[in-house]
């Protein structure tokens, strides 16, 4: 017997943005974990070529002009982290800010085997570094990703707002992004440093 796949033509998130200060100095970090690569067309097809939405979701954000950092161990990715560059658009998901010259990290994803063990640190470290220049460097997560939360602001990123976004979706045909900023406002918990 065939399930009828659940459809929800309009899905709500809500957001915790963090902004990295202006005098933030970059301690040096590393995980000690595998290799550290920027994501170019070519470690996206070698490292991604068993995980064709992935490969095809990342070859995008190379065409859209945003930089990537990519761990790995053997061949095996570990670890990724995406940021806008300076000037360009934000991440879809996400609206304008009122900057304009800003860098916005995000779509960033750790193999379960791996979390806790300082990748995603180590990738907002390298993107923080790429980032000098823009007058504001932006990094989102969903609010209930608690430990996401703790890591960024262990990094030194300190709150900046919530975003909620609204995604309505027509299956196999389009979907459109609406979102609200609610800049200043943060969350009870978003500016605790991890344990």
């Amino acid at each position: 017997m065939l399930r009828k796949r659940r459809y929800a033509p309009l899905k709500r998130q809500k957001y915790a943005v963090y902004s990295l200060p202006a005098n933030w100095e970059y301690p040096v970090r590393n995980s000690g974990i595998g290799e550290s690569l920027w994501a170019t067309p070519q470690v996206i097809e070698e490292l991604f070529a068993s995980d064709s939405k992935l490969k095809r979701r990342f070859l995008g954000f190379l065409r859209r002009d945003c930089c990537g950092v990519i761990h790995h161990l053997g061949g095996e990715w570990l670890s990724y982290a995406w940021m806008t560059k300076r000037g360009r658009n934000g991440p879809v998901h996400m609206p304008q800010p009122p900057e304009e010259d800003y860098c916005w990290i995000f779509h960033c994803g750790t193999k379960p085997a791996f979390r806790g063990q300082g990748l995603y640190k180590q990738s907002l470290f390298m993107l923080a570094v790429q980032a000098r220049g823009c007058s504001k460097l932006l990094i989102d997560t969903e609010v209930d990703n608690l430990s996401s939360r703790a890591a960024i602001v262990s990094v030194g990123f300190q709150p900046y707002g919530l975003v909620s976004t609204w995604t309505l979706a027509v299956p196999k045909i389009k979907s459109w992004n609406f979102a609200k900023w609610q800049q200043n406002q943060t969350l009870s918990g978003m500016e605790c440093r991890a344990a």
